[in-house]
């Protein structure tokens, strides 16, 4: 259960990508992709 709850964010940024993109926010949609990889590597390396 602990870890369902770590990938949360991660998974909550792809979220926030797509409906930034379907609104119209490409670059937005763009930088919550690359923190949701940036948290993804610290996961991985952690």
């Amino acid at each position: 259960m602990a870890r369902a709850r770590e990938n949360r964010p991660r998974w909550q940024k792809e979220e926030f990508a797509k409906t930034a993109e379907a609104e119209g926010f490409p670059e937005l949609a763009a930088k919550f992709r690359g923190v949701g990889a940036i948290e993804k590597a610290h996961e991985e390396n952690c």
